[in-house]
């Protein structure tokens, strides 16, 4: 996949591009779940909140 003109510069200026057709509905679902799953186990099971943000550090 190239990226257009357009795209880099948009790119360039606000740092993300959307490229809708990039993953299947299935893919996107199971990034969401494994992403939910790793936010799970950092809080080690508590729930979150929705009052704070949460990242997770050293995740490689």
């Amino acid at each position: 996949m190239e990226l257009t003109s357009q795209q880099v510069a948009f790119f360039q200026t606000f740092g993300y591009v959307v490229l809708p057709s990039l993953f299947t509905k299935s893919e996107v679902s199971d990034i969401t779940a494994d992403f939910e799953k790793v936010l799970d186990d950092d809080r080690k099971g508590a729930k979150f909140k929705g009052d704070k943000r949460q990242a997770v550090l050293g995740f490689c």
